[in-house]
């Protein structure tokens, strides 16, 4: 599922993740449940939103503020926000900006529906980013099997079909972390443009192997 259904499916709705009828609508519940949905990555079972940045959160890289979140980075408030009660809060970057982000949040306000609000980056911690963990991983091991199908000859449809998404994660994920999160630049040469079957092994032939 991506982003915009799962907006549409549960914009208006109280979320609950967990089952619990006490924990419905709870900022947590709807960012664990987007979290499972559409990021395919499980948030672990933290008491307040503010350990989600305090604790560690495997599959996930933290992005501190004054960095930038990007569209469905997990953004993270300190226990000090005032009216937390000392639980800070979490919810989804919708977009970013130097000077705020637009948000989905659940338990914003008082408002326990699922429903979009503008936001400033009053006490916010930082961001949780899946990309380094999961699409670098996932796209460095998919490059590796995509050359060693290469060196017993030419890769086969079949063979492209399967392995062009991981190539294409890792392509992606070089340019995500220096270009979208301010991350000093690497040097790496700029990904095909278009992932083609053909700029994908021309790619791969000049700067994998």
């Amino acid at each position: 599922m991506d982003l915009d259904t799962y907006i549409a499916q549960t914009t208006g709705k109280v979320v609950s993740y967990d089952g619990i009828p006490a924990d419905a609508g709870q900022c947590v519940q709807l960012v664990a449940d987007y979290a499972v949905k559409v990021l395919g990555v499980k948030l672990p079972n933290y008491p307040i939103a503010a350990n989600y940045w305090e604790k560690p959160v495997p599959g996930y890289t933290k992005i501190p503020y004054p960095n930038v979140p990007l569209r469905g980075d997990i953004v993270v408030f300190s226990e000090n926000l005032p009216g937390s009660e000392g639980a800070g809060h979490i919810d989804i970057c919708l977009s970013g900006s130097p000077s705020g982000y637009a948000g989905f949040d659940s338990n914003w306000g008082g408002n326990k529906t699922a429903h979009q609000v503008q936001h400033t980056y009053g006490y916010v911690y930082g961001f949780l980013w899946k990309g380094e963990n999961m699409d670098y991983t996932r796209g460095v091991m998919g490059a590796m099997k995509f050359l060693a199908v290469r060196q017993t000859g030419d890769i086969t449809d079949a063979e492209y079909e399967k392995y062009k998404d991981d190539v294409g994660a890792y392509v992606q994920y070089l340019t995500q972390v220096q270009a979208e999160h301010h991350i000093a630049p690497q040097p790496y040469p700029p990904p095909p443009g278009n992932i083609d079957k053909a700029s994908v092994e021309d790619y791969i032939s000049k700067n994998l192997q």
